[in-house]
């Protein structure tokens, strides 16, 4: 009876054994074949529980290789975490601050192909680029973090996605032990390239997707309320808005108002209505997106459900933007 057990016990760790060499294997051969999607390099962003806002690595150049064919963006943080250059504390009275989530951020395209930094050299001003992914709700205190750094903001260029009305802001998960299915999770994701690209193969399958949430190997799709996160943003929005003087919210548009259900359409057109019932400046991208044939073709093509702009897509939101500024400044004889 011992020996039986014994020599079970035995083919499971070979077992074992085996599958863990066959999983190294496997790892080292993608690593070779593509050395350039090592996780340990790629786009990354951390929630700061202290300061509850995303940021990325201070101080650091690290590559975005999303939606690009040659899949190598380079993407520079300066000692905030911010996408920028520039010392915040530089900037002046007349210069703009840019809030956004991975749109304005520049998502897939070089800095200087991105809108933020298109429409600063097309209005001949500055604009402080602190767009990151993540939710609406962390804007007042990227503001606060941004002022503790030395900002003195007097005006707000916010980029609004319709993205923004389907993010929550980050749970700080409790410490847990190394060895539970989370921190096991965690830990393939950032230094697993098999694993990356396992997971995005489920993810592309919605059938796969679902059942691998089921049980517990990738994170299910979260269900938002988007009618409470439309109420957020806007609380959020007119705040920022009663603290300086001047305030331009742009909207931006995105697949899902062509793909999707009307429901997408009519949040659409009631968050314009709303921001211009409280007075605040907008720019509605959309109709622009809409007047050259297919919007579609200013976004990337890389997956189906991907609403990041394409160089194409940033160029021609720029120019709507920079006109609108400019047009601006004509009328009211407000300065760049």
């Amino acid at each position: 009876m011992t020996k039986k057990i014994n020599m079970k016990l035995f083919a499971a760790a070979a077992s074992l054994a085996s599958l863990s060499v066959a999983l190294l294997a496997a790892e080292l051969v993608v690593r070779i074949a593509a050395p350039a999607y090592d996780p340990s390099t790629l786009l990354r962003f951390h929630y700061d529980p202290v300061l509850r806002i995303t940021l990325g690595p201070p101080d650091t150049v690290i590559r975005n290789p999303s939606n690009v064919a040659d899949g190598s963006v380079p993407v520079a943080f300066n000692h905030l975490g911010f996408r920028d250059s520039r010392e915040v504390g530089d900037m002046g009275p007349d210069d703009w601050f840019a809030l956004g989530d991975s749109l304005s951020f520049g998502w897939g395209v070089p800095v200087e192909d991105g809108v933020v930094a298109r429409v600063e050299r097309l209005i001949g001003s500055k604009i402080y680029n602190m767009s990151i992914p993540g939710a609406a709700t962390e804007w007042p205190r990227r503001i606060r973090y941004a002022i503790d750094s030395g900002a003195r903001p007097r005006r707000f260029l916010i980029f609004h996605s319709m993205g923004l009305l389907a993010k929550r802001e980050p749970v700080v998960p409790a410490k847990t032990s190394p060895f539970t299915l989370s921190e096991v999770k965690r830990r393939l994701k950032t230094h697993s390239i098999l694993y990356r690209l396992i997971a995005s193969v489920v993810k592309d399958h919605p059938l796969w997707e679902v059942k691998a949430a089921a049980w517990g190997l990738v994170q299910a799709k979260p269900h938002t309320d988007r009618r409470a996160a439309f109420e957020s943003c806007l609380r959020t929005v007119k705040s920022l808005a009663s603290t300086v003087p001047e305030t331009v919210v742009v909207m931006l548009p995105s697949p899902e108002l062509w793909r999707g259900s009307g429901e997408v359409d009519e949040l659409y057109r009631d968050y314009l209505l709303s921001l211009k019932t409280a007075g605040i400046e907008t720019v509605d991208l959309r109709p622009d997106f809409e007047a050259g044939g297919d919007p579609i073709e200013y976004f990337f093509t890389f997956k189906n459900d991907d609403g990041h702009w394409n160089v194409a897509g940033h160029a021609l939101a720029a120019e709507v933007v920079a006109r609108y500024l400019l047009n601006r400044k004509a009328v009211t004889g407000a300065g760049l």
